[in-house]
Protein backbone atom coordinates (compact mmCIF):
# COMPACT_ATOMS: atom_id res chain seq x y z
CA UNK A 1 0.00 0.00 0.00
CA UNK A 2 1.53 3.59 -1.08
CA UNK A 3 1.13 6.27 0.64
CA UNK A 4 -0.71 9.47 -0.74
CA UNK A 5 2.06 11.75 0.03
CA UNK A 6 4.52 9.32 -2.25
CA UNK A 7 3.45 10.91 -5.63
CA UNK A 8 4.05 14.54 -4.04
CA UNK A 9 7.71 13.68 -2.93
CA UNK A 10 8.29 11.88 -6.14
CA UNK A 11 7.04 14.32 -8.31
CA UNK A 12 9.30 17.13 -6.10
CA UNK A 13 12.39 14.51 -6.36
CA UNK A 14 12.15 14.97 -9.96
CA UNK A 15 11.70 10.96 -11.01
CA UNK A 16 8.40 9.67 -12.73
CA UNK A 17 9.93 5.97 -11.90
CA UNK A 18 7.16 3.62 -10.88
CA UNK A 19 10.00 1.55 -9.00
CA UNK A 20 11.74 4.70 -7.19
CA UNK A 21 8.12 5.87 -6.59
CA UNK A 22 7.60 2.42 -4.98
CA UNK A 23 11.06 2.66 -2.49
CA UNK A 24 10.27 5.98 -2.09
CA UNK A 25 6.61 5.02 -0.20
CA UNK A 26 8.25 2.43 1.72
CA UNK A 27 11.06 4.43 3.01
CA UNK A 28 8.73 7.33 3.71
CA UNK A 29 5.89 4.98 6.07
CA UNK A 30 8.98 3.52 7.56
CA UNK A 31 10.21 6.98 8.92
CA UNK A 32 7.16 7.69 9.55
CA UNK A 33 6.25 4.83 11.61
CA UNK A 34 9.64 4.96 13.56
CA UNK A 35 8.62 8.72 14.31
CA UNK A 36 5.67 8.20 15.65
CA UNK A 37 6.88 4.89 17.94
CA UNK A 38 9.75 7.62 19.01
CA UNK A 39 6.76 9.89 19.73
CA UNK A 40 4.50 7.91 21.78
CA UNK A 41 7.51 6.61 23.98
CA UNK A 42 8.44 10.07 24.82
CA UNK A 43 4.79 10.35 26.33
Amino acid sequence: MIPSHSQIYCTAWGTGSVEDAIVKSIVLATIETIEIKIHENSI
